[in-house]
């Protein structure tokens, strides 16, 4: 069983306030201002030119403004969030298909020396790529960021409505750390279940995983001893894992490519999958060797209060 935490006020030895200390109201309503600025700079700049570097920005900045809504969404049920975030979701995944292709695209560029049977398969990705690319870049430029903004701007007003009570503001307080704490919980379950012969349980637990960071990152002042370094350790475990996922992705695609040209092409591939091959497995094995770095991840700081739970 995880244990919640509710960070207690606190004073360092200089007399200033924890950080942990800091109003919810407060952190909530600048978490989300900050990563809503985000997001419409990112989002600005893929309008501008929608680059590979501008694609993978705008989901970065959508997938965290997401976990911040998702921990306001702990505490009130905002009927505007709600749909903010439903537009979100669907303006993600449609980014999702082009970040596939760029990735898939980068690595068989930097495999193309020692693989030039890979030159056909790769201008057909790059053709897609354009393709996919101009679609989305077109439904981009079409967005408008005003009807949102006016949704997260009455969001902020009601928080403070609603966390002016003192009583209200610490049950909220248990509200959102328990939500970080349940999904913790979720993650250990599924490393529990980590079968490295069988990579689909490998994924369940990376997406599970991602949605632990995300809302550590929306929630960091309010946990203490979660350390810039402990955040950039969680990155490289999540990245490990997504480099599993990509190896496959890849693999997959490749093999849908063989199977539609004639028996030689086929052959002349058959390189490029045993190096694929040779890599998923490295790359599993890397990744198992600091699986249970997991459970580094969530702990209870030295003023953290125990609930039962």
């Amino acid at each position: 069983m995880i244990e919640l935490l509710v960070q207690t006020p606190s004073r360092d030895n200089g007399g200033s306030a924890h950080p942990a200390a800091m109003d919810l109201h407060a952190l909530l309503v600048r978490s989300l201002e900050e990563r809503w600025a985000r997001y419409t700079s990112e989002l600005q700049r893929c309008q501008t030119r929608c680059s590979e570097r501008a694609v993978h920005d705008l989901r970065v900045a959508s997938r965290r403004l997401i976990s911040t809504i998702d921990a306001i969404m702990t505490v009130t049920e905002d009927e505007g969030l709600k749909k903010v975030r439903q537009t979100l979701r669907k303006r993600f995944k449609m980014l999702g298909a082009l970040r596939d292709l760029q990735v898939q695209r980068k690595r068989l560029e930097a495999m193309r020396p020692d693989y030039p049977e890979l030159e056909a398969f790769l201008a057909v990705l790059l053709l897609r790529e354009k393709r996919l690319l101009k679609r989305i870049d077109a439904q981009l430029r079409k967005v408008r960021v005003g009807p949102m903004g006016v949704r997260i701007g009455r969001s902020t007003g009601g928080l403070g409505t609603l966390l002016k009570n003192s009583s209200v503001e610490r049950a909220a307080r248990s509200a959102v750390i328990g939500a970080v704490a349940a999904s913790f919980s979720r993650a250990v379950d599924l490393r529990c279940r980590v079968d490295p012969a069988h990579t689909a349980t490998i994924h369940r637990l990376r997406l599970a995983f991602k949605k632990f960071r995300y809302q550590v990152e929306a929630l960091q002042p309010l946990l203490i001893g979660m350390s810039e370094r402990r955040l950039k350790a969680m990155n490289t475990y999540q990245v490990k894992m997504g480099n599993i996922q990509d190896n496959e992705v890849l693999s997959a695609s490749l093999n849908t490519y063989a199977l539609r040209r004639r028996k030689p092409s086929r052959e002349n591939l058959l390189r490029v999958h045993q190096e694929l091959s040779r890599q998923h497995e490295e790359l599993v094995a890397m990744f198992m060797q600091s699986v249970n770095d997991l459970y580094t991840f969530w702990d209870s700081g030295p003023n953290a209060t125990r609930l039962a739970g």
